[in-house]
């Protein structure tokens, strides 16, 4: 849900501004693959569902990646 809330803000942003907001958002995508390593650790979810989220997770941090070096070039 921060993740979330980072990506709208910095997507209200102007150019120049959008960088902290998006290396928020960043760093709340890799806690949630942190604590989804650990739900699956923990067997508290399965196999499929850890790689299904993970495979998720990813996309969204390379996205999130693509538009931090973007904002950055602004």
């Amino acid at each position: 849900m921060d993740c979330l809330r980072e990506v709208c803000l910095a997507a209200q942003e102007q150019k120049g501004f959008k960088t902290r907001p998006l290396l928020q958002a960043l760093a709340h995508a890799d806690l949630a693959k942190i604590l989804l390593r650990m739900t699956h650790e923990l067997e508290i979810i399965s196999l499929a569902q850890y790689q299904l989220l993970g495979t998720e997770l990813v996309e969204i941090t390379s996205m999130l990646g693509g538009w931090l070096r973007f904002a950055r070039t602004q």
